[in-house]
């Protein structure tokens, strides 16, 4: 089974990464037409007004897919937020007890926002909703990855509950502070 998610928890990673590359990008290009205008004026030409069409929206977009994306592998890596003074405090039974609760509630809530964003983007698609700014795109288009991400990080939690549950160390190799028996 490892050999089947962690690829899947790389590519999303990766998936992430690209598209924090894309908002890098296009920044860079907003700034760049920028200068080009500033230095054109600063040489008493007209300035050529160049600029990307919806920047803000589109790395908007991009932050959100990427943010997404992400969480399943920060939760991998241990990066998110876990209150180990609490758990080092707890008998090692009640630890455990906690960490597999707290998985295993964390995935049927990211479930069901996986579900909800799922129905969102699918309705979207169906009623051809459209963003407002100057470059009008389907909406579905910066859902997908809101679902892929959400959906990937449901795996991630169920993963983690069922890893728990075996009694084994959790992904981010950290055992100190789970039980003070």
């Amino acid at each position: 089974m490892r050999r089947f998610l962690d690829p899947i928890y790389r590519l999303a990673e990766f998936l992430a990464a690209l598209q924090v590359v894309a908002i890098l990008t296009i920044m860079l290009l907003q700034v760049g037409f920028g200068l080009l205008d500033r230095g054109a004026q600063a040489l008493g030409e007209p300035a050529p007004g160049l600029s990307v069409p919806a920047y803000a929206e589109f790395c908007g977009f991009l932050l959100a897919g990427s943010i997404f994306l992400g969480t399943a592998g920060a939760l991998r890596a241990g990066a998110h937020v876990r209150v180990t003074l609490l758990l080092g405090a707890l008998p090692t039974s009640a630890a455990r007890a906690m960490q597999i609760a707290t998985s295993a509630l964390a995935c049927i809530l990211v479930g069901y926002f996986t579900i909800c964003a799922g129905e969102m983007a699918l309705q979207s698609w169906q009623f051809g909703d459209r963003s407002l700014g100057a470059v009008s795109i389907p909406m579905w288009i910066p859902q997908v990855p809101m679902v892929l991400g959400l959906a990937i990080m449901t795996v991630a939690l169920a993963d983690l509950a069922l890893a728990f549950l075996r009694d084994a160390p959790p992904p981010w190799g950290e055992t100190e502070g789970f039980g003070g028996e």
